[in-house]
């Protein structure tokens, strides 16, 4: 009768323990595939708000915020929203935890923007909108010759704070050494400012980028928002399209032989080739490569 009881408890152990060992492996199988669907996150950065409200200054927030994420784009483990893809949502909702659940994103990178005589600061805040709290915040001061290396600085500590474990060939893409003319450069961020995109004012944002060029011919991103401009003027409806595309295709060539990393270009020239000359195949690739 003892041995009996005895043989039913180990029995029931026995199952018990069977039961916590498939327990165990199933969880473990859960956890890989969590692990596997977090192998790449996504990121959306929201228009970075301008404290001092300096509208002959609003190019700066804005060009920072499309340098950071073309900055991003570069890292093979993060998908970061293009910020054509979420006007539509911006235009709709204001709250953070709303957009990036409308957009379908792990994380939100909000942001302000003040600017002074000399100098500005940019302060910056990570939303993990699984748990819907800010993770982590930084602010940077710097002169506005040091535009050019913030969006490095911003993209390496984005990068490290969202856990990417960046290849050195990563590191080293977004390290590239920055030899642009500071005059040239705010001179691009003024023509590729999107909000100036409109018929009245696509004269004056050539006119900044052309200057750009002309005193930095080396420098590649006017090109891409030339060919932008270029791909753009059509749409208004005013001039017949077929030497605007030309020209688009032009730069965004332009663009890739100073730059061939340059994603904006590569898909410029894609859509290019795709709606006006036909070359699917050729526009393909582009698209893949930008």
């Amino acid at each position: 009768m003892v041995g009996g009881f005895v043989w039913g408890i180990l029995g029931i152990l026995v199952a018990i323990g069977a039961w916590l060992g498939i327990s165990a492996i199933q969880k473990g199988s859960d956890d890989i595939k969590n692990s596997a669907v977090k192998e790449k996150v996504s990121l959306a950065i929201l228009p970075l708000e301008d404290l001092a409200q300096d509208l002959q200054l609003g190019y700066l927030g804005f060009g920072l915020r499309e340098e950071l994420i073309t900055e991003l784009i570069k890292l093979k483990k993060l998908n970061v929203l293009p910020s054509e893809s979420m006007q539509e949502t911006l235009e709709s909702y204001t709250n953070p935890q709303r957009i990036g659940q409308e957009l379908g994103m792990d994380y939100i990178l909000t942001g302000s923007v003040r600017t002074g005589v000399e100098e500005i600061r940019v302060n910056v805040r990570l939303l993990d909108l699984e748990s819907n709290t800010y993770f982590w915040a930084n602010n940077y001061s710097l002169s506005k010759d040091s535009l050019l290396h913030l969006q490095v600085a911003l993209a390496l500590d984005i990068a490290q704070e969202l856990q990417l474990n960046l290849s050195e060939s990563e590191i080293a893409q977004v390290k590239r050494p920055v030899t642009v003319d500071p005059r040239a450069y705010e001179l691009y961020l003024k023509g590729a400012y999107w909000p100036n995109l409109v018929p009245e004012k696509a004269a004056e944002q050539i006119t900044y980028l052309e200057e750009a060029i002309r005193i930095d011919p080396n420098f590649a991103l006017p090109y891409v928002w030339l060919s932008t401009n270029e791909w753009v003027v059509p749409q208004f409806g005013y001039e017949p399209p077929t030497s605007h595309w030309l020209k688009s295709l032009e730069y965004a060539e332009k663009a890739l032989a100073l730059d061939p990393l340059l994603a904006g270009a590569r898909n410029y020239k894609g859509i290019v080739d795709q709606n006006f000359e036909r070359e699917y195949e050729r526009s393909e690739q582009s698209f893949q490569k930008g």
